[in-house]
């Protein structure tokens, strides 16, 4: 499938993208195997959660993925915010990949000549972190989050059902912008649970900066991973478990990890684990996005365009694997960064009754699915936007609002 057939698609279809932490890589790291120590970790008896093995080893797995996967995100709401050289590199180069994608995406929808379709993108993200947020804002897209009010701002997915228009100023002509609708499926840092069990926005992320003053020695911990003589390889649960177990923990003061989990457990987030929709189905507003996914994939002539994305989540693939069985107008594109990502993708969605998936696309990462597609197709619309346009020339984009 060439870019031709890419434009095609897009001009003709529902547009929607399904994005996981692959994309944010390597900035933010992805899971390795927490989602499976997580899960065990949570199998444990009630007595064995009151052990200190147990709590050292569960703020050790937590604090991995605070580390490698959350704690990054300090720098999208605080610019000063120290890094080394090396990972400054990696977020200046993960932050302009996602500026370029709703740039690119931001023109397709601009410039389409379908006037029967929505000028909307619906992003779909399994993702906490803020780069979509962030430069959504920034670039000054419209966008819906889900969140309504100024001062208040409460979350409710009937927020979603909105569209925004331009009225000329000389004449009775309105015209439709282009909007992004962005679903957070589990949960964000900069989400606030409140008393009345309702969600609130909290720019500042208070959580994430109060966990960031909360830090740990090596050895308080236990590492997580292991050099087998081939290389460095993630550790089995059990054999983390049998080592803790072995410890002599007479002198350990036992506050500073219970304040870490005190902290983690405010974040507003679905935790990695393999059993996420138990705790999905108790939240109503996990479970409306999961509806909403759904909704928008048994619509006509829909487009689901798929990058770092594995469908590792049982409930997303579920829900897709239906959507692909009933709509013979579905689309699902997946971007593979490699061979082996297609034949996995292939075995999770086997004997479908239509060839509406997608998966020939090998070799790209999100910085090339990007730039070797979305950007290539919007230049054709607005020659401004090319691959070498610098960070500032891309804060000037045509979000439509000037059009008269």
């Amino acid at each position: 499938m060439d870019n031709e057939n890419i434009l095609k698609i897009i001009e003709s279809s529902h547009f929607n993208f399904l994005i996981g932490s692959g994309a944010s890589r390597n900035y933010l790291e992805t899971l390795s195997n927490i989602e499976t120590l997580l899960t065990e970790l949570d199998k444990e008896s009630h007595e064995d959660k009151l052990e200190k093995w147990y709590k050292v080893l569960n703020v050790s797995i937590k604090y991995w993925y605070y580390e490698k996967c959350i704690r990054g995100n300090i720098k999208l709401i605080q610019e000063d915010f120290a890094l080394s050289p090396e990972k400054e590199i990696e977020f200046n180069d993960t932050n302009k990949n996602y500026i370029d994608f709703l740039q690119a995406l931001n023109v397709l929808v601009l410039k389409r000549r379908n006037k029967l379709l929505p000028k909307e993108v619906n992003i779909f993200t399994t993702n906490m972190d803020l780069f979509l947020d962030v430069n959504l804002d920034k670039l000054g897209l419209e966008f819906n989050d889900g969140f309504s009010g100024k001062f208040n701002q409460t979350f409710d997915t009937s927020n979603y059902q909105k569209s925004f228009f331009k009225n000329s100023s000389q004449y009775s002509i309105s015209s439709e912008l282009p909007l992004f609708n962005l679903f957070k499926l589990h949960g964000s840092i900069t989400w606030d649970k409140s008393s009345e069990d309702v969600i609130r926005y909290n720019e500042n992320a208070e959580v994430l900066i109060n966990l960031n003053k909360i830090t740990f020695s090596d050895d308080e911990l236990i590492t997580l991973v292991k050099d087998d003589g081939g290389g460095i390889i993630p550790r089995d649960y059990f054999e983390l478990k049998n080592e803790l177990i072995k410890r002599d923990f007479t002198d350990l003061d036992i506050a500073s990890y219970e304040k870490f989990i005190e902290e983690y457990d405010k974040l507003v987030m679905i935790n990695p684990t393999k059993e996420k929709f138990e705790n999905t189905t108790l939240r109503l507003e996990y479970y409306e996005q999961m509806r909403m996914y759904s909704n928008i994939l048994e619509r006509e002539n829909s487009v689901m365009f798929v990058s770092g994305f594995s469908f590792a989540d049982e409930h997303i693939k579920e829900i897709t694997r239906r959507a692909l069985n009933s709509n013979p107008t579905l689309l699902i594109i997946v971007f593979n960064f490699s061979d082996s990502g297609k034949t996995y993708i292939e075995t999770l969605f086997p004997k479908l009754k239509y060839k509406n998936l997608y998966t020939d696309l090998i070799g790209y990462d999100f910085k090339k699915v990007v730039s070797s597609v979305f950007l290539k197709l919007a230049s054709r619309f607005d020659l401004s936007i090319n691959s070498e346009d610098s960070d500032e020339d891309k804060s000037k984009i045509d979000t439509g609002k000037d059009k008269k």
